[in-house]
């Protein structure tokens, strides 16, 4: 669950277009290392299909990182492209192991959303904290925390979080 981090930290820093485009990596990683590793049986036009997506989504995404400058958004890139196929390869692993396994699936759900839950508040503040040293937020409330303390960012964070999340007016 560790790789989950480093999916999250570059998922806050890349542009939403940029980021938009690499999550298109996990249709081909999934079906290309389940076929590989796992022995999953794939339509031709399937591998096919994924390999183009692969090619488009590098191609595409690695022009916008040099267009926009490798120092900026280099790192994030290879971290993300990086954490995703270890992603795939976590979810491919587990399903394989679960597969044979008789469970009961309600506590099974149950106890990965609560495991999901603990991560994210772990996760959370360490994210923040790293953000907030490295990321410039231009609109306030957040632009006027860059020397606050970090509980104050936090709390502004999540509730213009909050704010946005349930704004229904448009």
């Amino acid at each position: 669950m560790f790789y989950a981090f480093f999916l999250f930290w570059p998922a806050n820093v890349l542009p939403l277009y940029l980021l938009a485009c690499l999550l298109q990596i996990y249709i081909p990683l999934n079906i290309l290392i389940r076929s590989m590793f796992f022995g999953s049986d794939q339509y031709r036009i399937h591998k096919i299909a994924s390999l183009i997506i692969l090619i488009a989504v590098l191609v595409s995404s690695l022009q916008v990182v040099l267009k926009e400058g490798w120092n900026i958004y280099g790192d994030y890139y290879l971290m993300f492209l990086g954490s995703a196929g270890f992603d795939v390869l976590s979810h491919g692993l587990k399903e394989s192991l679960v597969r044979g396994t008789p469970i009961n699936v309600t506590k099974f759900n149950l106890n990965i959303s609560i495991a999901q839950l603990i991560a994210g508040f772990v996760l959370s503040p360490i994210l923040l904290a790293i953000n907030k040293q490295c990321v410039n937020y231009p609109l306030p409330p957040l632009s006027n925390f860059k020397t606050a303390a970090f509980h104050e960012f936090y709390r502004a964070y999540f509730v213009n979080g909050m704010k946005c999340a349930f704004d229904f007016t448009g």
